[in-house]
């Protein structure tokens, strides 16, 4: 499955590209500051930010995930730090989170290590459906 790669502090997040509609530079976004790591922008526009939401406010997410209107019923952007790369990621080797750390991660769904620069880093997958209920608000 392809996902796009996003460096977040010491750790990558990979997002899966097929809930994407398209991507988009936030500086494109003529909205309001988010406050709480989600906001309503109107009846049907809703902003995610992927900082707020992993507690990490004051970190950049200069591009723009527009979701599928399938994940959402609100038109959903996804605030996310910058998009690295994107790359295939066979499931078999995203190895489950335990269950002693699941319900601090709970918008994530599993584990992946990739070398980058000869260091080994971790990689949490994103759970899109995790999301769903912050949209359906």
């Amino acid at each position: 499955m392809k996902y796009f790669l996003c460096a977040f502090d010491r750790i990558f997040l990979a997002i899966p590209s097929d809930c994407a509609e398209r991507i988009i530079p936030v500086s494109e976004i003529p909205l309001p500051p988010i406050e709480d790591g989600s906001s309503g922008v109107g009846k049907r526009e809703l902003l995610i930010s992927l900082p707020h939401l992993f507690g990490r406010p004051e970190f950049p997410a200069p591009h723009g995930i527009v979701l599928k209107s399938e994940i959402a019923r609100k038109k959903a952007i996804l605030l996310v730090p910058p998009i690295d790369v994107d790359i295939d990621i066979a499931q078999n080797e995203i190895h489950s989170i335990p269950i002693s750390i699941g319900r601090v991660l709970s918008f994530c769904e599993g584990i992946f290590f990739i070398v980058k620069n000869q260091e080994e880093r971790l990689v949490l997958t994103l759970r899109i459906e995790s999301l769903k209920g912050i949209s359906d608000d």
